[in-house]
């Protein structure tokens, strides 16, 4: 896979000096949560970042609950991490929210290739027994690294992007919020219910199997195979974290896409901009 290392490579693997870990377990209702689980148990190495601190920008009226932050400003962090160009991170969550894919996309978006998701996250680590430590982790690295950014803002969608997608044979958005959400029946955090008008529902939990590793490619052709042919593929969901996660998935379908950053989060700051409600 492309996107995916296995919890069986990373054990292996673990003590090699090119490879860096980072936790970037999350809760949306709870900013320490990562934070106070990273320090009750984590895999071996591995350094916590967090979505809030780390992986957002400042919020203003328009852009959503987690817009992206600098990325100057983003790529000095990388170099405070010890992550340099041929650096080999792996990222990991436990699949409340794909934060971990989050933090690849990130890196992708300033230039950094060699980033990949934990496959099954560290609740399939510890489904094979491997072990974790306690503590605060050692967050300390000496110096910068020498990374050197390529920035690739065609990764990214805005509104107006949306926009001018809607209804278009050719283009695809696509929801990667749970069914519910989508079609209007609940919203637990933003201030609207429903979904952008045009819009196909592929939630993003749907892509994994019980384990919580990815499905078999196979299956996940036929999934996505709606999307087939389509030029213009932008995926949103929340607030531009779960999104991330469909855009590996169809990454490793050989299938191109943009991810709407802002959201509908986003989307519903702009009173002109329709919301569609299913009704059932």
């Amino acid at each position: 896979m492309k996107n995916f290392v296995s919890v069986d490579w990373l054990y292996e693997n673990i003590d090699n000096e090119n490879i860096k870990i980072f936790d970037v377990r999350s809760d949306l209702f709870d900013k320490e949560y990562g934070k106070k689980v990273f320090e009750e148990g984590h895999i071996k190495n591995a350094r916590f970042i967090d979505l809030e601190e780390h992986l957002s920008g400042p919020k203003g009226k328009h852009g959503g609950r987690h817009p992206l932050p600098n990325l100057e400003e983003f790529t000095e962090t990388v170099r405070s991490l010890g992550i340099g160009n041929d650096t080999i991170v792996i990222a990991y969550d436990e699949q409340k929210i794909a934060s971990a894919s989050r933090f690849c996309f990130m890196l992708r978006l300033i230039g950094h290739e060699k980033n990949f998701i934990l496959n099954g996250g560290i609740k399939r680590w510890m489904d094979k027994g491997y072990p974790l430590e306690k503590g605060s982790g050692d967050n300390e690295y000496k110096g910068l690294s020498d990374f050197s950014p390529e920035f690739h803002l065609e990764l990214v969608a805005d509104v107006n992007d949306v926009r001018a997608a809607i209804g278009k044979e050719d283009a695809a958005i696509v929801d990667s919020r749970m069914p519910e959400r989508f079609k209007g029946l609940i919203e637990p955090i933003d201030f609207k219910k429903g979904h952008i008008p045009s819009a196909v529902n592929f939630f993003w939990k749907e892509n994994l199997k019980e384990n919580g590793e990815l499905k078999d490619i196979e299956e996940l052709k036929e999934r996505f195979s709606p999307l087939k042919g389509k030029k213009d593929i932008i995926i949103y969901c929340g607030s531009g974290i779960d999104a991330t996660f469909n855009f590996f998935t169809l990454d490793e379908l050989g299938i191109k896409a943009r991810v709407y950053i802002g959201s509908f989060s986003d989307w519903i700051t702009y009173d002109e901009n329709e919301v569609i409600v299913e009704v059932c």
